[in-house]
């Protein structure tokens, strides 16, 4: 017995094929704009620049997300999560972060003066 599901299907019926039963039951439609909700990982690497008023220093490792400073620092520094990255992306932060002109590099910048 094999089982298709059909996602516009509202009852549950079933169908006569040449050798095969098939049920065909509903199922929810997936929220697309919930799967794409950003998550937060569990390890992020801070590579912005020291800031000595805080416990943000360069490279440093935070797990269970942000650390709770960020949260008084966004205000001033809406970007900062973005200098917040996966440990994977470190590498690629660090370019991103010494090519002139580029996002990183700006965000960088403006924390340096901090």
């Amino acid at each position: 017995m094999a089982v298709e599901r059909k996602k516009k299907s509202t009852d549950t019926e079933m169908m006569e094929t040449q050798d095969t039963e098939v049920l065909v039951e509903p199922i929810e439609a997936v929220d697309l704009v919930e799967e794409q909700k950003e998550t937060i990982p569990q390890i992020l690497v801070y590579v912005g620049p020291t800031l000595a008023s805080t416990l943000l220093w360069q490279n440093r490792t935070f797990s269970g997300g942000y650390p709770a400073e960020v949260g008084h620092l966004e205000q001033k520094h809406p970007y900062i999560k973005r200098l917040f990255v996966e440990p994977n992306k470190v590498a690629d932060a660090m370019r991103a972060i010494a090519t002139k002109g580029s996002a990183m590099n700006v965000y960088f910048n403006r924390l340096k003066g901090e």
